[in-house]
């Protein structure tokens, strides 16, 4: 769990007990979804940038002469060709949403 987000508190400052309150107000308010509505962007978005560090990391660990069993370079061809897909098809529905 990350709690970089969340102020300290000098205990020895205050003379009582925390309750777990104080780290009430740092968290962020919910907001209630509407029937409908769904956060495909978020998880998409996170997917995306694990996607790019694992990528990223599978490079660094290759070299040209690297000999890669074939079931492992068909992963990699395949997971290239899905992300081109998905590019290709985010670039032409933008470019279809902003001339709307």
């Amino acid at each position: 769990m990350s709690v970089k987000h969340l102020n300290p508190v000098d205990e020895s400052s205050h003379s009582h007990k925390r309750t777990g309150k104080e780290l009430d107000n740092n968290k962020p308010k919910k907001k209630k979804m509407k029937e409908g509505e769904h956060k495909e962007g978020k998880m998409a978005k996170y997917d995306a940038k694990e996607i790019a560090q694992d990528s990223l990391d599978v490079f660094k660990m290759i070299d040209e002469d690297t000999n890669l069993p074939e079931w492992v370079e068909a992963k990699i061809t395949i997971a290239s060709h899905n992300m081109n897909a998905v590019k290709d098809y985010l670039t032409h529905h933008m470019k279809k949403s902003d001339e709307d």
